[in-house]
């Protein structure tokens, strides 16, 4: 017969249910204490959010008075450019891309990922009492939202690469045959090409939908650092497009996507029975990270950064 913690008593309500553990007045006033010093943190995080508000105002009037004076310039010599710098207008292939994932999202998730969610994860009865019921629907209510996002990131994958594979700037660490030094080749008059700028709009449309979701659904104890992620995602996308960072961006956008399937790939079958199938998933999610992140993005950076300093 299994004990109780210390600071645990077990209730029994004579049925046939598992036995549900309450906390001791110990370990309640530790946990409420524990809440009120995260909200106490949270208030410290609402300020950086407060300033990006009136910052983002004034950055998008800065933005558009570039983008202005930058295609004039080009205007002025339309021979030498066989291309449009980046522009507002562009943005309702964002809103496409948005539309088209919220409508994914709230379609496939419920009806297609929810249930399959079910079978897959173990029931009740398996976990022995590990589990109460509110805590087995949380957890397939993640194993949908991170099966969505695994296929999100895996199609991103194979279209980013399709995209940048003939690129001048695409290293052959990431499959390609060019330098990373390119990518600031005649910047903040780089070409770039519709496909690439495409790309980097879609990928727009996902940290937005990232956003509206979380305000708009359950919100977690992570609820502000999570706001403050999605938006700072969203800033750094918009702004470094309207800055034309389109080339280098895309890189660091198709590096972080790349980690992303092994990162939600675990997430997805952590909570399942397949011990081996999550094994195998994590020691991806090690080989990819360390390749990705902690090998080639910090060589690619610092490379650009070097060729950003000697342009100046």
């Amino acid at each position: 017969m299994a004990v109780a913690p210390a600071d645990q008593s077990v209730v029994r309500d004579g049925s046939d249910s598992p036995p549900q553990r309450t906390m001791s007045p110990a370990t309640t006033n530790r946990v409420t204490q524990n809440e009120v010093n995260a909200k106490s943190w949270h208030r410290f995080l609402w300020v950086p959010l407060a300033f990006m508000i009136p910052g983002t105002l004034v950055s998008i009037s800065y933005i558009a008075q570039m983008v202005r004076e930058r295609q004039a310039h080009m205007a002025l010599e339309p021979e030498k450019y066989d291309w449009t710098y980046p522009q507002l207008s562009d943005l309702w292939t964002t809103f496409v891309g948005l539309v088209v994932l919220l409508t994914l999202r709230c379609t496939v998730c419920p009806y297609v990922f929810t249930p399959l969610g079910d079978m897959i994860l173990p029931t009740l009865k398996e976990k022995k009492g590990k589990w109460t019921a509110a805590a087995r629907a949380d957890r397939v209510q993640r194993f949908s939202v991170c099966l969505f996002k695994l296929c999100f990131f895996l199609c991103m994958t194979v279209y980013g690469y399709l995209t940048l594979r003939d690129q001048d700037f695409l290293p052959p660490q990431l499959g390609g045959s060019g330098a990373v030094a390119n990518a600031w080749t005649g910047w903040p008059y780089s070409s770039v090409s519709w496909a690439l700028k495409r790309y980097y709009l879609l990928e727009l449309s996902y940290h937005t939908h990232s956003l509206v979701f979380h305000l708009f659904t359950i919100h977690r104890n992570d609820f502000v650092e999570m706001t403050l992620h999605h938006t700072c995602a969203v800033v750094l996308v918009t702004f470094s497009y309207f800055a034309n960072w389109v080339r280098v961006g895309s890189l660091v956008l198709f590096l972080h996507d790349i980690a992303d399937v092994t990162a939600y790939s675990v997430k997805a079958v952590v909570d399942t029975r397949y011990t081996y199938v999550t094994l195998s998933a994590y020691a991806a999610l090690l080989a990819a990270w360390g390749y990705t992140r902690l090998y080639v993005f910090p060589s690619a950076s610092s490379r650009t950064q070097w060729c950003l300093v000697r342009s100046l």
